[in-house]
């Protein structure tokens, strides 16, 4: 444990996926399952440096003049944890301002 918590936050997430990844396709193998989603889905964490934005319709709204739409974000990664944010979007969807809700950006 004291190694792991050593290494620089991007070692320590490929560690964690290749431990998860490598288990989850033993499942999937014992059970007669084909491991290619599991392995895909691995290679997309990778691909998108373990972050991922993710949109919230239930909380994004338009004004009263529907001229500017508010989306609302949640963030996360290993290097910011867990970050909400609303975009202000004009009718183009242009982002026109980033507002922090929580944390830092």
């Amino acid at each position: 444990m004291q190694r792991y918590r050593s290494l620089p936050i991007e070692k320590q997430q490929e560690e964690v996926l290749t431990v998860v990844t490598d288990a989850m396709a033993k499942v999937a193998r014992l059970a007669g399952r084909d491991p290619s989603p599991i392995l895909a889905a691995a290679e997309a964490v990778r691909a998108h440096a373990f972050a991922v934005d993710i949109h919230i319709e239930k909380l994004s709204r338009w004004t009263k003049d529907r001229m500017f739409r508010v989306e609302v974000f949640r963030r996360l990664g290993p290097l910011i944890g867990e970050v909400w944010e609303a975009k202000i979007v004009n009718r183009s969807r242009n982002v026109l301002a980033v507002e922090a809700i929580t944390g830092t950006l």
